[in-house]
């Protein structure tokens, strides 16, 4: 780290140095294009360094220089997004929320496709959801955070944690059919991506839409196989309570992934339902850890969407993301 703080310092000097050369000297009273380029780079690089020092240390001092750097690099610069994009980052960071989201949105009114800018104001956003308790301010937030996200998509269409946020936020507001626009239209270019097949899946299954939901993953599987595919479509059979189909679709997911603990415990599920006791009780013990090779997955799919769209689990999850994650 001091290596890189001496690297940074004899860069910024060089560069100043660089800059003055073609510059009169007793003449020069206002500094050159090229001296407050200089400059600005050198602050952004402190600003960076200090940032750093924050990441490792998180003591509030490394803060406070990183935004005064970023600040003097600002005020140097101030048509740089990507310096206005790290000083809102590091408000963020330091838990100095206002500032972030003014600066976001600061940046966002000159520019308006800066997507760093927008996924940062997005973040803040559903963040915070969790901070607040009445219902009226949960869902102004939820609302400025889907501002956010459709922007996100009109600018980059691909863009997969938008289409995921924006649908989880449209079906906390009970608006189905707008998340249900979302995922099929993010569907059409990405046809294979598992979390989104996931919700599209759970929102048709809580519409009473079984059959629907069981023949989107049937045509996805048929044409693109992976061990995650199967375990969704064993998920979507285990709620209809089709025991048997579950089975077979759990199976093939362990001949793909073998002893992966989510199949496992997925299939012993529906073992059990199907009053094959004995086999239920081996796989439930594989499921429990007793397998070796036994891997780590995600909660079973009929009962981790149930809850995922409830304000306070919104942001349980979304409470560990960092910018840039």
């Amino acid at each position: 780290m001091k290596s890189l703080f001496c690297f940074l310092v004899l860069v910024g000097a060089f560069a100043l140095g660089a800059a003055g050369q073609d510059v009169p000297a007793p003449q020069a009273t206002k500094p050159t294009p090229e001296q407050l380029r200089a400059e600005a780079y050198f602050n952004f690089a402190m600003g960076h360094f200090y940032a750093e020092q924050y990441e490792s240390t998180r003591r509030s001092a490394d803060a406070a220089q990183a935004i005064e750097y970023y600040k003097r690099a600002y005020q140097l610069d101030p048509s740089s997004p990507v310096i206005g994009e790290q000083l809102a980052e590091m408000y963020f960071k330091s838990q100095r929320i206002r500032d972030a989201v003014l600066e976001a949105q600061e940046i966002i009114r000159r520019e308006p496709n800066n997507l760093a800018a927008r996924r940062l104001l997005a973040r803040i956003y559903v963040r915070t959801l969790g901070d607040l308790s009445p219902a009226a301010s949960q869902r102004d937030t939820a609302t400025r955070a889907i501002e956010q996200y459709r922007e996100i998509l009109r600018i980059e269409p691909t863009d997969a944690e938008a289409a995921l946020w924006l649908a989880r936020l449209y079906r906390l507001q009970n608006e189905h059919d707008k998340a249900e626009a979302v995922l099929r239209g993010y569907l059409q270019g990405e046809p294979e991506d598992e979390g989104a097949l996931e919700q599209l899946t759970q929102l048709l299954l809580d519409q009473g839409r079984t059959e629907e939901a069981i023949a989107l993953l049937e045509q996805i599987v048929d044409r693109g196989p992976t061990a995650g595919l199967w375990d969704l479509l064993g998920g979507a059979y285990a709620q209809t309570q089709k025991h048997a189909q579950a089975e077979a679709a759990y199976r093939r997911a362990l001949e793909m992934e073998p002893g992966e603990a989510h199949h496992v415990r997925g299939l012993a599920q529906a073992l059990s339902a199907q009053l094959k006791h004995d086999e239920a009780l081996e796989f439930g013990r594989l499921a429990q850890g007793d397998f070796v090779g036994a891997t780590t997955r995600k909660p079973s799919f009929p009962y981790r969407w149930r809850a995922a769209c409830s304000p306070s689990k919104v942001l349980r999850n979304t409470r560990p993301m960092a910018p840039g994650t």
